[in-house]
């Protein structure tokens, strides 16, 4: 089947990540789970400014259990080795690799981002089965604008409220799941 969905998560720095990996853990099982498993057309890209990033294949998961407490012990290994500078795999479908925005978004895809003043997701739809959606940790930096228009980035609204990535990245699947099902 491939890989039809790509989630990124912009994060500024290693430390923001630790500190918030609560929120990292259910950005994982947002992206990449669903009730009865894993979303195997599902990657998640945690994007460290500067740093590299953190790549969880659904494919290729394998050991990892929807809890907390259970990801955050593999996010932990993965941020720690992105933040000591290893490259490669870090558990089965986890990889530390040195790439950027630019290298995630496949020619042919439809790169939304997360956005407050973006068109709503549900009016805007989708433009290709391939999907790369986009939402900030800690809210976009002007580069972080600057390169996502520069890649043809379109700004998306998936709620009346700012919500956090992991609820973004749940809105963005459902959205997904409907329009695929033919709901288009």
């Amino acid at each position: 089947m491939g890989v039809l969905r790509r989630f990124v998560l912009l994060i500024d720095s290693v430390g923001t990540a630790l500190g918030e990996m609560p929120l990292l853990a259910r950005c994982v099982s947002s992206a990449l789970m669903v009730s009865h498993g894993l979303r195997r057309d599902s990657e998640l890209y945690m994007l460290v400014r500067g740093r590299g990033a953190l790549v969880l294949r659904a494919e290729a998961l394998r050991r990892v259990h929807p809890d907390e407490h259970s990801l955050q012990g593999v996010l932990s290994k993965g941020l720690n080795a992105l933040d000591r500078g290893r490259r490669g795999p870090v558990h089965s479908g986890v990889y530390v690799r040195d790439l950027g925005l630019g290298a995630v978004v496949e020619k042919g895809s439809d790169l939304i981002y997360v956005h407050d003043r973006g068109r709503p997701l549900p009016a805007r739809g989708f433009r290709s089965v391939r999907v790369v959606a986009v939402a900030p940790l800690r809210g976009y930096g002007p580069e972080d604008l600057s390169e996502l228009r520069d890649l043809g980035g379109e700004p998306v609204r998936v709620s009346v409220k700012n919500v956090s990535p992991d609820v973004a990245f749940v809105l963005v699947n459902y959205e997904m799941d409907r329009w695929l099902r033919g709901a288009r």
